[in-house]
């Protein structure tokens, strides 16, 4: 071996455009895997808020079995024809949903406003736009519904005392025609 010539160890490395083209690589990589886990997240949360409505069903069967109705409290609404409603101020607008006195059944009161509650976060808290959990029920039926992701203003989850259950696209939730001769609440003609 010549003494002037550079040691073995010193002349392998790699060149300053290796190193980059290798940490563009990487970058490229990394942002591709965090969009993927952007969207298991936003479905992952729509599943948990899809199973709080579903809830829902339990809650209300539940109340009507104590109690014989499903209306949870005093009627509000255009002719009471809208009994209740989870988000209401006037009858007219909607607030969060967050503390709910359910008339003569606590255990309703409890398990709803801890639905409720759960949706609010999940949707990074409810506006006056109602991104949470909307209930509107009489006597003798009831519909339940919130937004699934937060920036997506028009598929909703509802479920209604006839069994219909499912996402629904419109830009105010599902329509709900609460009368006597209704056959279907969670509706989105």
């Amino acid at each position: 071996m010549n003494k002037l010539s550079k040691p073995r160890f010193l002349s392998n490395g790699f060149t300053l455009i290796e190193l980059l083209v290798v940490i563009a690589i990487i970058g490229i990589l990394s942002t591709m895997i965090l969009t993927a886990l952007s969207r298991t997240r936003t479905k992952t949360k729509d599943t948990r808020i899809i199973s709080n409505v579903r809830q829902m069903s339990i809650v209300m069967q539940n109340h009507y079995d104590r109690v014989g109705k499903y209306s949870l409290g005093p009627g509000v609404g255009a002719g009471g024809a809208h009994v209740d409603t989870c988000f209401t101020a006037a009858g007219t607008d909607f607030i969060p949903c967050t503390s709910k006195t359910v008339t003569g059944d606590a255990d309703a009161t409890s398990a709803i406003n801890k639905i409720a509650s759960d949706i609010c976060n999940l949707n990074k808290g409810c506006t006056a736009t109602a991104s949470g959990l909307t209930i509107w029920a009489n006597n003798n039926q009831y519909a339940a519904w919130a937004k699934l992701s937060p920036f997506d203003y028009s598929n909703w989850f509802c479920v209604d005392s006839f069994g219909n259950a499912g996402i629904y696209t419109s830009n105010d939730g599902p329509t709900n025609t609460l009368n006597s001769s209704a056959h279907r609440l969670c509706s989105s003609d």
